[in-house]
Parts: C-alpha cells; structure tokens; sequence
C-alpha cells in the first residue's frame, strides 16, 4: 500500500492479522531484539508460524543466534504502524 493511502486503512489492519499474530508481535515489539524461543516459551509452537508470517510480510527480521534465531522489529514496522522506535518505547513503558 502507497504511504498516501495508509491512513484510510488504518481501521482495516486487525483484519490484515488475527489477534494471535498480533500478540507474537506485540511481544516481539515489547522485548525487541528477543530470541526466538523466548517467544515461542511465552506465545507456545503456533508462534512459529506467526513468526513466519510477520517475516513474510517483512515487519520482523531473524538473523540466526546459535540454536535459535533472533528476533528483531524492522524499519518497515515502524513505518506500517506509524510510530517511532523512541515513541514505542515511551508507550510501553507506560
């Protein structure tokens, strides 16, 4: 989607991913960088295919960490969800 046209779907991004997904991502946003298994301890086996998902769309990136792979948000993220990484820190820490 065209950056001009992001403000018209806003309202239309929870249909876009189910509420599951947006946990994992939630999650990933929370603690970010995280591990993978760290992920997959609190969300359980389903986030890998959440994972997959948030990769497929390119809002998360994973870079392999020994046995497990680590999880980071990307420029994308940000960018999909209007928000800097400074406000997204304030936001959570409140």
């Amino acid at each position: 989607v065209r950056d001009e046209y992001l403000p018209f779907i806003k309202n239309f991004i929870e249909a876009e991913f189910s509420g599951a997904v947006l946990k994992t991502l939630a999650l990933i946003a929370f603690k970010s960088p995280v591990k993978q298994s760290t992920i997959i301890q609190a969300r359980g086996n389903k986030s890998y295919s959440h994972i997959k998902e948030l990769i497929d769309y390119k809002l998360v990136e994973a870079e392999q960490h020994g046995n497990t792979r680590m999880l980071r948000l990307t420029p994308k993220f940000f960018k999909y969800f209007n928000i800097t990484q400074r406000d997204l820190k304030n936001k959570f820490k409140e």
